[in-house]
């Protein structure tokens, strides 16, 4: 299970980054004209919001799939 935890955690992390990069995407000013272009950070101000719900919706899922697998994994070991 402590590999589990550490894989949830390195997901959680990835998404978090994610999050902060669209976040800097979106809201960006000044140099933004020679380095973003407009439809990307239209793009990552609609992303934005779906990415933020999915940040708080990751952990409960993966660790419920997680402790499945394993029970059957050890129910399959007791036969």
């Amino acid at each position: 299970m402590a590999r589990t935890n550490a894989a949830i955690i390195q997901i959680e992390n990835a998404l978090a980054a994610m999050v902060e990069l669209t976040e800097f995407i979106a809201t960006t000013n000044g140099w933004k004209d020679w380095l973003i272009p407009d439809p990307v950070q239209d793009l990552a101000k609609a992303l934005l919001p779906s990415l933020k719900k999915l940040q708080g919706q990751v952990r409960e899922p993966l660790q419920r799939a997680s402790n499945e697998i394993h029970r059957v994994g050890t129910s399959n070991k007791a036969k």
